[in-house]
């Protein structure tokens, strides 16, 4: 995981923002979730688009990918598409059991360069 802060992310946005690069090994970001079956969960994050210039030693990326995928263990895949600016982001859930994995992963395109991802929260919203 390349963990970007500081000036890669902007003061105030992102600072502590990870990003979702692939890499050997590297399957994205998961969590296991404390929930109770049929209350629903939300989960916001920000994301924005790399403010890295492509090249981290590894390779060149011309292109940087500008979308990841999030999704909750035995529930639908959702294709984020970022952009230069950040943005909040919602993903809502109704869990079937008393945890649940959440999984953040890059799109085919990160390479070197795909999306940082900041602030994610999950919280049940009621029944």
């Amino acid at each position: 995981m390349n963990a970007c802060h500081g000036r890669l992310a902007g003061p105030d946005n992102g600072s502590h923002a990870v990003g979702l690069f692939t890499g050997a090994g590297f399957l994205g970001i998961s969590t296991r979730l404390a929930t109770t079956a049929g209350r629903p969960v939300r989960v916001t994050f920000r994301a924005r688009a790399s403010t890295l210039a492509g090249d981290c030693g590894l390779r060149r990326t011309r292109h940087p990918g500008k979308d990841f995928r999030c999704q909750a263990e035995g529930h639908p895949l959702a294709t984020v598409i970022v952009t230069d600016d950040w943005r909040t982001w919602t993903y809502d859930f109704t869990p079937t059991g008393p945890d649940t994995g959440l999984r953040f992963t890059p799109g085919p395109r990160a390479g070197c360069g795909g999306p940082l991802l900041t602030d994610v929260v999950a919280r049940e919203t009621g029944s």
